[in-house]
């Protein structure tokens, strides 16, 4: 199945969503404002790109390798918890965000990183 009708990558938008409702609502739970976009974005941005990668560019067997997981973990820590905090003073470095990334990858790489068509169904001539 097209991963964007999966449950598995519908879940974290809409967590996400939910989220950005509760902050237009002047609605805020402490735990959720800190970690939930952190532990949602992984999936979200990797479950794009690999939909876009099964649907328009390779194929519906492509699936995202532990590697690129892992690189894709290290980018948004480094990135949003240690060099964006040294140049704008709004962000601060919470390693706890990290943790959350990784919690994100993790769900992304056991719950969506599969193929559109599973190999079971394939007939090979």
């Amino acid at each position: 199945m097209f991963i964007f009708f999966r449950f598995s990558f519908l879940l974290p938008i809409l967590l996400w969503l939910i989220h950005f409702c509760m902050l237009f609502f002047k609605i805020h739970i402490k735990l959720v404002d800190n970690y939930l976009d952190d532990l949602v974005i992984i999936p979200i941005v990797l479950g794009m790109a690999i939909m876009i990668q099964q649907k328009f560019i390779t194929n519906y067997l492509f699936t995202v390798n532990y590697k690129t997981v892992i690189y894709s973990w290290l980018y948004f820590c480094i990135i949003f918890e240690y060099i964006i905090p040294k140049f704008n003073h709004h962000f601060t470095s919470d390693w706890f965000d990290c943790l959350a990334y990784g919690i994100g990858a993790l769900y992304f790489m056991y719950f969506q990183n599969k193929p559109i068509i599973p190999k079971t169904k394939l007939i090979v001539k």
